[in-house]
């Protein structure tokens, strides 16, 4: 549907979870691919920066928890930055970026003590005290494709990326950008949420080369279409400008209600 209305996606496949072997083949036609259950939320069950079969393997079997039948595999669009735009009754309400899970060296700490501290921190943000940083089977397989364990101990102002997922859910922190975003990426949000009908409420996932400049066919993709936006990302976010975006939803349903009086 998306595409239909010109709108830009990733290239992909759904497998059921029979057709692992034919899911592993379609791989090698991409250097870098994302694994999905086809049905799930808040990042739960997806593993990105796949090269590797063992890599691959250890995916699909995590999508399977989740999503027993179906799972997307879906080409890595890469250099992008995901930002998340919400859309109310078809226009553009707010936006922000959404940073994958890190963590800053001092020279002391290990990454778990890091890690630790961050989820401190986290702690006194209303939204994110119940979304920390866990460090799972797939996020210590993943540091340990680069080379660290847990009680490695990063070097001052070194910054480790935990997780290359940018959900707020799983550990990922948001700087509020509403008012800088170019206005045709406000569009592309609009007009993915119209080509979904009766999505009065969404929240639209693009990945870019840069949020800032204008949109072209070929350097940005729409990643999902939510109907569940996450506005706490909005309202509380980890820097920049809190929005008044439940507000914005009101009044919404409010001159709804009224245009429709008899």
């Amino acid at each position: 549907m998306l595409q239909k209305n010109g709108l830009s996606i990733a290239r992909g496949k759904v497998f059921s979870s029979e057709e692992k072997e034919d899911a592993l083949e379609y791989i090698k036609h991409f250097n870098e691919v994302v694994v999905k259950p086809l049905r799930g939320s808040m990042g739960r069950g997806v593993t990105t920066g796949i090269t590797t079969e063992k890599e691959f393997l250890l995916a699909w079997e995590t999508a399977l928890k989740i999503s027993k039948e179906k799972i997307l595999i879906e080409e890595q669009f890469l250099d992008g930055i995901e930002f998340r735009y919400l859309v109310i009754g078809g226009q553009y309400s707010a936006s922000h970026i959404r940073i994958p899970p890190r963590i800053i060296g001092n020279g002391i700490d290990t990454i778990a003590d890091l890690v630790q501290l961050k989820n401190n921190h986290r702690s006194f943000n209303p939204y994110l005290a119940y979304k920390l940083i866990k460090l799972d089977k797939q996020r210590r397989a993943y540091l340990e494709k680069r080379g660290y364990s847990l009680d490695h101990v990063l070097e001052r102002d070194e910054e480790l990326i935990i997780d290359s997922k940018g959900g707020l859910s799983t550990g990922g922190d948001s700087i509020d950008m509403t008012d800088k975003v170019h206005p045709s990426f406000k569009k592309i949000a609009e007009d993915a949420a119209k080509a979904l009908p009766g999505l009065e409420v969404a929240g639209i996932d693009i990945l870019a080369k840069n949020h800032l400049e204008p949109a072209t066919p070929e350097n940005y993709i729409i990643l999902e279409v939510n109907t569940r936006p996450g506005m706490g990302g909005h309202i509380h976010p980890t820097h920049g400008k809190s929005r008044k975006i439940e507000k914005d939803i009101v009044d919404y349903i409010i001159d709804k209600v009224q245009k429709n009086k008899p």
